[in-house]
């Protein structure tokens, strides 16, 4: 017996009582080097992607969570910055659900229905819309912007650049930067939010009508087809 209370206490001198917690503390508070290389790859813009390209269009932040494997906390840290930028949305559907969307696809009404002006007048102006660089049935359904004249200035840098993909054939954002600012630059946006709301958003229309590329690189470039 006292060789094995001997035993006993050597071993806890060198595991003092409640290491356990300790160690159990230390995997909570530091996580592995694996675990913090995949949620620096989960950047703003996975997230974005992942938000464009889920089945469903407003999404919780355990169906980012799930597609991009990392934790909910990283995918709610991301969303809150994005929130600050008006990239996403965001509403209360229970008493702690929360549900997301992108703002390029989910566009939240700006007006109650009886404000809405007259339409009548629609099938007109479509015939006489400028449509001379053919991209306005792409960019048709593209509604940027709180104001009417902010929403023109988006589209127009929109469609400057589409154009000029389509004329040079091959991109990167730092060429679209060089080629359009700050000819088509919109007011009290800086240069990352006009990429991310003003070019991005009809670069990915290109894409997904099957007019563009989409080459994530790195570098990310954007292809002519």
């Amino acid at each position: 017996m006292a060789n094995e209370w001997r035993t006993n206490g050597e071993r806890m001198a060198k595991e003092p009582p409640y290491s356990f917690v300790v160690r159990t503390w230390e995997r909570l508070w530091f996580p592995r080097a694996n675990d913090e290389r995949s949620m620096s790859e989960v950047d703003l813009d996975a997230i974005e992607d992942a938000m464009l390209r889920h089945r469903d269009p407003v999404v919780t932040t355990g169906d980012l969570a799930d597609e991009l494997g990392c934790s909910s906390r990283h995918v709610l840290n991301q969303l809150r910055i994005l929130e600050r930028t008006d990239d996403v949305g965001s509403k209360q559907v229970g008493a702690r659900a929360v549900a997301w969307w992108h703002v390029d696809r989910v566009t939240p009404p700006t007006m109650r229905p009886d404000e809405h002006p007259d339409q009548t007048a629609l099938d007109d102006a479509s015939e006489t819309s400028d449509d001379r660089d053919g991209f306005e049935d792409l960019l048709a359904d593209w509604t940027p912007g709180r104001t009417d004249a902010k929403r023109q200035e988006q589209r127009d840098a929109g469609r400057a650049a589409l154009r000029v993909l389509r004329d040079d054939g091959r991109m990167t954002r730092s060429d679209f930067e060089d080629e359009l600012l700050p000819a088509f630059a919109v007011e009290d946006q800086s240069k990352e939010t006009w990429w991310r709301k003003s070019v991005r958003p009809a670069l990915r229309l290109a894409v997904d009508d099957g007019r563009a590329v989409h080459h994530h690189g790195p570098p990310h470039e954007y292809e002519w087809v």
